[in-house]
Order: structure tokens, then sequence, then C-alpha cells
């Protein structure tokens, strides 16, 4: 969802601190809504078998995309118009989880294949 929105604001003509306050506001409420979808579901063996495999699921959604769109919107307010570079793996990581999130989600495991399921 953050490729699409970060498109979208860029197409828009703002200066560049209204963009920043867009993209900090952006961030925030990415990792708020992250957070919030991902507190209910319950990281045990059965739904990831690898620990590595629950890590990325936790940490690279959460932590990294929403942090480089924060820090990128907040180098925008400062005046500076590097801040945009900082979406470039904010972009990246977010695509990445997205394929990574699909292949938990589609994939089976081996272990739900060898109780027979």
């Amino acid at each position: 969802m953050l490729p699409l929105v970060v498109a979208l604001l860029l197409l828009i003509p703002q200066s560049s601190r209204i963009l920043g306050g867009e993209f900090v506001a952006l961030g925030v409420a990415q990792g708020v809504a992250l957070l919030l979808a991902g507190r209910g579901r319950k990281m045990t063996a059965e739904v990831l078998p690898s620990r590595l495999a629950r890590v990325v699921l936790r940490f690279t959604a959460t932590g990294t995309t929403t942090l480089l769109a924060v820090t990128s919107g907040l180098i925008l307010l400062a005046g500076c118009s590097a801040g945009l570079y900082l979406l470039v793996p904010a972009v990246i990581f977010a695509l990445i989880d997205g394929v990574w999130s699909a292949w938990l989600f589609l994939v089976p495991h081996q272990r739900t294949q060898d109780r027979g399921g």
C-alpha cells in the first residue's frame, strides 16, 4: 500500500515541506495500521515454521518501511530535498515484504502436508 500512496503524493504539485508532512503522517499511519493488524495474529510455529520467517515478517514491514517514510518526511520538513532518496528503499522494502507475505500465505508449509492436510 505504501508504494501506491507515495506515488500518488508525489504526483501532486506542492512544496517539499508539505510533502514532508504528508510522508510523516503516512509513515505513522502505516506503522499504526500494521501494528494493529498484526496484534491479534499469533506468531506460532504452526503458522510460520522458521524463526527467521517470524522475525522478518514482524520487523521488516512495521519497522523498516515506517522508519524510512517518517525519516524521509522529517528531512523534507527540514527543507532538504534529499529526503526523497529515502523513499526508494522504503518502497523496495514494502514491495519485498508484500511478496514475502503473499508467499507465506499462498505456499503450503511442509508441516501441514505431513499431517495429511
